[in-house]
């Protein structure tokens, strides 16, 4: 894979999880009960995150534990990693507003897309991948 169509899908999977999905279940059950319509292509955009969002796991896995590592790939990688942490953290942190505690049950933010990783995961393999990138150069 070409290092440009790496970096395209780590803005793409941004995107999608966080200007689509995020942003549909954000306003609750009630929502996307009333808008139904919505169903179908919210499906299609979450399965299409989660093949993007599990090969890019995977590509970063694979670049942690490979002998050989791709300094332009690594960076791609810690970079598509520090906007993934920093909108994960951002949306986390929003959810919990009183506000949104406030409201009915149905109301409140769902926690859709579900990830293959946790922030901290993304954490770790970030330093991993920065640790290995720096011990490389």
């Amino acid at each position: 894979m070409s290092q440009h169509t790496l970096s395209e899908l780590s803005d793409v999977i941004i995107e999608l999880e966080f200007s689509w999905i995020r942003q549909f279940w954000q306003h609750g059950l009630l929502h996307s009960e009333m808008n139904s319509y919505w169903h179908h292509a919210i499906s299609k955009l979450e399965n299409r995150w989660s093949i993007i969002e599990s090969f890019l796991v995977k590509t970063t896995e694979h670049q942690v534990t490979s002998t050989e590592i791709d300094m332009t790939v690594a960076i791609i990688i810690v970079d598509m990693l520090d906007k993934w942490i920093q909108k994960r953290k951002e949306y986390k942190n929003r959810c919990s507003a009183q506000a949104y505690k406030k409201l009915p049950k149905n109301m409140r933010p769902v926690d859709r897309p579900k990830t293959l990783r946790s922030i901290n995961e993304l954490m770790s393999m970030r330093q991993e991948m920065s640790l290995r990138a720096h011990s490389e150069a």
